[in-house]
């Protein structure tokens, strides 16, 4: 390290510290120290204008849709976090859009991927669409079912859906949760897979990442919960269970909420045919450095 500079918490301060620019500015206390953080919630530049040092980053993909029809409950958007080494440069920040909600009237088919995000190299996965009914066709342009984190498994009123289980990466999220007959299963999260469905309730979502990054406590990259046969006369004794931040329907027809925007959420896959499914929630990035 140079003579004259210190070391704060791993920043690199001196004559000359962080200069900065680009997305939503902010500066918070967070456990005793200040931080200077930018939130992106549409792709952008982070500028550094002077200094060197170190940035704490979370990186979240956009969540995928679920299924239509007794469909899976989507997988999240990848989580990433870590710590880079910043000098004067032009860095493209990209946030990656939510999965579009498949249309109830369209067919039984699949939801869509979410988008990835990425900064300074390091990209998230968007995460994976859900399958619907015994429609074994995959989200547009996904061949292994797979992204951040995992749908979940379709299923008929006679059958699972012979497509499976959705994969998660590795360090970015978690599988989805497996089908039973009326019951599809649960999307992957970024911390936990997607439930098994059952006849309590179509599986969860796996559970998502808390953080205080920006200064006050954020969910993000939740699975979305799947779908069940409301129309053949399934029901379910307990609350319709969910890990994105939005209520599932209950036993109705009726068309799933989108996941909030900037949460990297996975949507809920729909009970019946006919009606739309959750939509994903777009992803997000924030930077934080020590002032």
């Amino acid at each position: 390290m140079a003579e004259g500079f210190i070391t704060r918490r791993g920043v690199t301060t001196g004559a000359q510290p962080l200069g900065t620019t680009g997305g939503t500015i902010t500066e918070i206390t967070d456990g005793g120290v200040d931080y200077r953080v930018h939130t992106f919630t549409s792709s952008g530049t982070f500028e550094v204008t002077a200094g060197e040092g170190e940035v704490e980053y979370l990186v979240v993909a956009g969540g995928g849709s679920g299924g239509v029809d007794v469909g899976a409950g989507a997988g999240a958007g990848g989580l990433l976090t870590g710590t880079a080494q910043v000098s004067p440069s032009s860095n493209t920040v990209t946030v990656g859009l939510g999965g579009p909600k498949r249309p109830g009237g369209a067919d039984d088919g699949p939801g869509s991927d979410g988008e990835d995000s990425s900064f300074l190299g390091v990209i998230a996965l968007g995460g994976s669409g859900g399958t619907g009914w015994s429609d074994t066709a995959l989200p547009s342009g996904n061949s292994n079912y797979s992204g951040g984190s995992g749908a979940g498994q379709s299923a008929s009123n006679t059958q699972v859906n012979s497509v499976g289980v959705g994969t998660g990466t590795a360090g970015q999220g978690n599988d989805g949760g497996a089908a039973i007959i009326r019951y599809a299963g649960g999307g992957g999260g970024a911390v936990a897979a997607g439930q098994t469905g059952s006849d309590v309730t179509g599986g969860t979502g796996g559970l998502g990442f808390t953080t205080t990054i920006d200064g006050s406590t954020k969910y993000y990259a939740g699975g979305g919960t799947g779908g069940w046969d409301v129309s053949g006369g399934s029901s379910i004794s307990g609350s319709p269970g969910s890990n994105n931040g939005v209520a599932k329907v209950g036993n109705s027809q009726s068309p799933e909420a989108a996941c909030l925007p900037n949460t990297g959420h996975g949507g809920h896959g729909s009970n019946t045919n006919n009606e739309d499914s959750g939509a994903g929630g777009s992803g997000i990035v924030i930077i934080r450095y020590v002032i």
